[in-house]
Formats: structure tokens, sequence, C-alpha cells
């Protein structure tokens, strides 16, 4: 099971899926390299998305009075060139053990018989690494992605927001803004995923390993 069929309404937890919550996005075109605005161009996108996944660790939730949030979003069109994720797009989420099966399929028939054999070399991984994927559900609305209508949501892990709110830890009205909560495995998931993310080497570090 991917959700828990009874929602825990006594705190907030690591991926639950919130309603009501209010995401900012600053934009700018420059670095601020002096002190103060005057005559800095800037704006400040303001969105309710219909849902938020929570995105700090369960211990670390309230603490200094805020909670960072991720809003979710639909599912990429690209996510259905690739048949193994077509069955199921919540593998995305989890290890992809045979490598042609992380790549679509025309991407895989472009290589030579040679690259795709060093391509199988290189084991299983995850892919599409920053985003998680959350499965269907009766309570998420219907869309359509090209032919096929569906319940997915995702998240982007490049597109987490702290969000400052004095009664986050154990106030009435944020604990009713819960709309749908991971199981244990799930969130396991989640966790994985976001430490693979964040935790990937950068092309000197690979280099040094050599």
């Amino acid at each position: 099971m991917f959700y828990e069929e009874d929602l825990d309404r006594t705190e907030l937890r690591f991926g639950d899926v919130l309603r009501g919550f209010i995401i900012t996005y600053p934009v700018v075109d420059r670095p601020v390299m002096d002190v103060g605005l005057d005559g800095y161009e800037y704006k400040i996108d303001i969105s309710v998305p219909a849902y938020v996944a929570v995105m700090t660790p369960c211990c670390s939730i309230g603490r200094e009075e805020t909670i960072c949030l991720s809003p979710l979003t639909t599912i990429k069109d690209s996510f259905l060139n690739n048949p193994h994720f077509q069955e199921d797009m919540t593998r995305i989420n989890r290890i992809v053990k045979r490598p042609r099966d992380r790549i679509p399929t025309r991407a895989w028939e472009a290589k030579s018989p040679e690259e795709q054999a060093a391509f199988e070399l290189t084991g299983e991984n995850y892919t599409n690494l920053e985003y998680f994927v959350y499965d269907e559900h009766d309570s998420l609305p219907l869309y359509q992605v090209r032919d096929l209508e569906v319940r997915y949501r995702m998240v982007d892990f490049k597109r987490i927001h702290k969000v400052s709110c004095p009664n986050i830890k154990g106030s009435a009205e944020v604990l009713e803004s819960k709309f749908l909560q991971l199981t244990d495995e799930t969130r396991t998931e989640l966790q994985k995923k976001i430490v693979n993310y964040y935790s990937r080497p950068s092309t000197e570090e690979l280099a040094l390993r050599l």
C-alpha cells in the first residue's frame, strides 16, 4: 500500500500531503551585491497549490516554527515514453534493476550494440533523480496525460520551500489540513530517494575516485 487508510490527526509526518498552504517563489535576474533593494528588479510569485507534500523530516517538523513543503504537480508527459513506467509510475521512486528500463524505448534503440552492452554494465540505479511520484488515489482529481486519465502526482526535489507557521506543531487547523498520509514503507522510499538526490557525487569527486 502507498497510503495509510486512516490518517493520524495527532501530528504531521515526512511525506504527508497537505492542503491550504501558501508557496512563494522569489524571481531575480542577478544577485544583490549591495545592501538594500533600491533599484533592484525582482518579484515574488505567490501561489496556493491544491496539494503540497511535507519535506521536513518527522523529528524536525515545527522547529523554529517552520516547515518545508513541495507542491504536488501533475506528472511529466515524458514519463509515458518509458513502457516500464507506464505500467506503474511509482517505479520511478525505486532503484531500477535492469539498466535498459531506466530510459525510453526510443533512446535504447538509438544506441549501437556496443553502446547497449556498455549501458547494461552500469548496473541498477535510480532514474529521474529529482522526482518522486505519488500514487493514484480516489481523492485526487483525474487529469489527462496524452490519451490517459490518471490521478498520479509528483514532487520535484528542486522545488522545496520553507514556510514559517507559528502553529505548525499541534494546531488543530494544521492537522486538519492533512489530506493523505504515506505508509511507513512508502515514506522510507521517499527518504532513500531524496538522500540519493542530495548525496550524488560531483564530476570532480568522481574523477578523484578513479
